[in-house]
């Protein structure tokens, strides 16, 4: 059973998601705060983390600081705020998704099955893809990044670059179609798993933290950005 991790100081909330997710078949911990929820990753592994920012004591946002310091496991926000920049600062540290309260617990699951699909899939990869000749026939290189469709990992000259599952996702989309211009209406519902809602900034922040860490290893592979179209992979 796919084992996920709550982190909901709201005792009643907390039961009731639980109780929502456990009845899709979901075994889920919970967590009443930061501490306590960091506890808990040190010692188990979890398919992916929903979590809320207003903690007692070290709160969300912390937490994923530190998560993110070590792991890239699958991290979705749940929080009251849902101002734009709290949006923009979550995903800017590593959230792979963001949902504010009050939410329909529908769509908390539609976001957490579309995100394990994309961890658990193979990169997303088209079969003819994965079955293409050649010695190495899960990898694809674009420039000198190498992706490995298997464990859904980029590398760098041979060294891991520290992507998120989203960021890896959106990435990998763009590789596939190197030189093409896609729109943000389809990264939306292809890699995050939902469609794009108007003064949706998603997508953007993920580009900006993505294009940040491709300079930082100097890497000629670059993402541009198509005012009015989308994105696009260019090397």
């Amino acid at each position: 059973m796919t084992k996920l991790l709550l982190v909901e100081d709201d005792k009643e909330l907390a039961e009731l998601v639980r109780e929502y997710l456990v009845l899709n078949q979901f075994e889920v911990d919970v967590a009443r705060n930061g501490r306590d929820a960091l506890g808990r990753l040190s010692k188990k592994a979890y398919a992916a983390v929903l979590l809320d920012i207003m903690l007692p004591g070290i709160d969300g946002l912390e937490v994923l600081r530190q998560v993110r310091r070590s792991s890239s496991t699958p991290v979705i926000i749940i929080s009251a705020r849902g101002a734009d920049i709290d949006k923009i600062v979550g995903l800017e540290l590593g959230a792979d998704d963001y949902l504010e309260k009050p939410f329909n617990h529908r769509e908390l699951l539609a976001r957490v099955k579309a995100l394990l699909r994309r961890a658990k899939l193979p990169a997303g990869q088209p079969a003819d893809v994965l079955a293409a000749e050649g010695p190495e026939p899960n990898l694809l290189k674009i420039g000198d990044l190498r992706f490995n469709l298997l464990s859904r990992t980029l590398y760098y000259d041979d060294i891991p670059v520290g992507l998120t599952g989203m960021e890896y996702a959106l990435l990998l989309k763009l590789a596939q179609q190197l030189g093409e211009v896609i729109s943000k209406e389809t990264l939306s519902m292809e890699c995050l798993g939902r469609r794009l809602t108007p003064f949706d900034r998603s997508i953007d922040t993920h580009m900006s933290k993505i294009r940040k860490k491709l300079a930082l290893i100097g890497s000629v592979v670059e993402i541009k950005a198509m005012r009015g179209r989308g994105y696009c992979l260019a090397c």
